[in-house]
């Protein structure tokens, strides 16, 4: 079977190109992480879990702390993103659970 995936890196890094290349890298299946779709199945990560989210506005995945999981009612986490600096304190992000995957534990 095909166990590898062709991945296209949607920041292609140089803002003044017109026609950047954008960089694919081939990578085993071991490699990709899926995100969780169905809400109903999703087991909510614990406050202080470390986990990669897609930062809001963005199609970039930043390791980030949970600061609140998400609940039955609300498919939002509340998350402490590393290095994401606001006058010194550390804003909660809301990012979706769709967008959280549990780092892997090497």
């Amino acid at each position: 079977g095909n166990n590898r995936y062709e991945v296209e890196d949607e920041d292609p890094g140089d803002e003044d190109d017109p026609s950047p290349v954008r960089k694919h890298y081939k990578l085993p299946k071991s490699k990709i992480l899926g995100l969780p779709k169905d809400f109903a199945t999703h087991k909510p990560y614990p406050k202080g879990t470390v986990v990669l989210a897609m930062f809001p506005d963005t199609t970039t995945f930043y390791p980030a702390i949970v600061d609140k999981p998400c609940s039955a009612n609300n498919q939002f986490y509340q998350l402490k993103f590393e290095d994401d600096d606001d006058d010194g304190r550390i804003p909660n992000r809301k990012v979706r659970f769709s967008y959280i995957v549990q780092q892997s534990k090497q």
